[in-house]
C-alpha cells in the first residue's frame, strides 16, 4: 500500500508543479516518468493544420480572448485546482488523509468544469481532458482511500498522469495568453504599489520636491548665487526624506528616481560650500542631468505600471 500511495503521491506532485506552470506563464520541464501524451485526445473541432493557418490578426485575437478569460476567473479556478492537486501531493501516508485531499481535488475540479469554457478550441479541449482525469482520479483516490484499495489508488495515479500530459498541452496552447495575463498582473499589482507610495506617507515629501525641484532649476539657469543655494536647500531637504521611503522597485527597476534624489542632494551640498560663482556653476553641472532621469523615470512607471 505505501508503494502505491508514494506513486499517487508523487504523480499528483508532478501535476501541480505543471500546473502551477500554467497558471504562471512558466516553462514546465516534464518529469521523465510522466507520459509525454494522453491515451486519448477529445474531439476539440480543431486540428493542428488549422490551428497552424491562423492568421497573424486571428491568433493576435484569439490570444486577447483567452487572456480575458484567465482574468475573468480562470486563472482563479486554475488556481484553486493547482492548490488541491498540491494537497493531495503533501497529504500524509495514510488512506484517510488522502482521501480527504482527494476530496477537495473532486471540488476543484467539478468547479472548473462548471465555469466558462476556454475561448480556444484546442486549449479546451486539452483542460476538458486533464479535468476529466482528475474527476477519474480523484474519484478512485477516494474510493480506494476508503476501501483501502491499493488497485484503486494505482488506477488514480495513472490518470493523474494522463492529466499532467494533457496541462502541458493546455499550457503550450495559452503560453501566449499566459505570459500577457501575468504581465498584467504584475503591472496591476505595481500600480497599486506605486499609488500607495505616491498617495501614502511620501506624497508630501513628493509634491515638496517636485515644487522645490522645479524652482532650484529655475534658480540654476540664472546667477544669483543667494537664490541658488536656497532653493538646493530646499530641494535637499524632501530629497532626504524620499530616499528613506523609497518608490517601488517595480516602477523603478533602473534606479532613476534614486539618481534624481541622489544627484540633487550632492548638488545641494556643494552648493552650500560653494565660496564663488564658479564653484556654485561647478557645483550644479550634475543638475544638467537631472530632466533626462526625469524622462526615463516617468517612461518606466508608465511602462511597469501600464498607465
Amino acid at each position: 500500500m505505501t508503494k502505491r500511495l508514494d506513486r499517487a503521491l508523487c504523480l499528483a506532485a508532478v501535476s501541480a508543479t505543471i500546473l502551477l506552470s500554467a497558471c504562471g506563464g512558466h516553462t514546465a520541464v516534464p518529469s521523465s516518468g510522466t507520459s509525454t501524451g494522453p491515451s486519448s485526445v477529445p474531439s476539440s473541432g480543431t486540428s493542428t493544420a488549422a490551428s497552424a493557418a491562423q492568421t497573424p490578426s486571428s491568433q493576435g485575437a484569439t490570444t486577447e480572448r483567452v487572456d480575458a478569460w484567465f482574468v475573468d476567473g480562470g486563472h482563479a479556478e486554475l488556481t484553486r485546482l493547482t492548490v488541491a492537486i498540491v494537497g493531495v501531493g503533501h497529504a500524509s501516508d495514510t488512506f484517510a488523509a488522502l482521501g480527504a485531499a482527494c476530496a477537495k481535488l473532486a471540488a476543484a475540479v467539478a468547479s472548473a468544469q462548471a465555469g466558462p469554457p476556454v475561448p480556444d478550441a484546442a486549449a479546451q479541449a486539452s483542460l476538458t481532458g486533464a479535468l476529466a482525469d482528475y474527476a477519474k482520479s480523484a474519484g478512485d483516490c477516494q474510493a480506494g482511500a476508503s476501501a483501502h484499495n491499493d488497485a484503486l489508488i494505482s488506477k488514480a495515479a495513472t490518470a493523474t498522469s494522463a492529466a499532467t500530459s494533457y496541462l502541458q498541452r493546455f499550457e503550450t496552447e495559452t503560453e501566449d495568453a499566459q505570459t500577457k495575463e501575468v504581465q498584467s498582473e504584475e503591472a496591476r499589482r505595481c500600480k497599486q504599489l506605486y499609488q500607495a507610495w505616491e498617495d501614502g506617507p511620501a506624497h508630501a515629501a513628493i509634491s515638496q520636491f517636485l515644487t522645490a525641484l522645479n524652482a532650484l532649476q529655475v534658480a540654476e539657469s540664472g546667477t544669483n548665487l543667494p537664490a541658488i543655494t536656497t532653493a538646493a536647500e530646499k530641494a535637499a531637504q524632501p530629497a532626504a526624506q524620499l530616499a528613506r521611503d523609497p518608490v517601488p522597485a517595480c516602477a523603478d527597476p533602473a534606479d532613476d528616481f534614486a539618481q534624481i534624489l541622489a544627484t540633487v542632494r550632492t548638488a545641494a551640498a556643494s552648493v552650500a560650500t560653494a565660496k564663488s560663482q564658479s564653484a556654485v556653476v561647478q557645483a550644479q553641472a550634475p543638475l544638467k542631468g537631472v530632466p533626462v532621469l526625469e524622462a526615463a523615470f516617468t517612461a518606466e512607471v508608465k511602462t511597469a505600471t501600464g498607465t
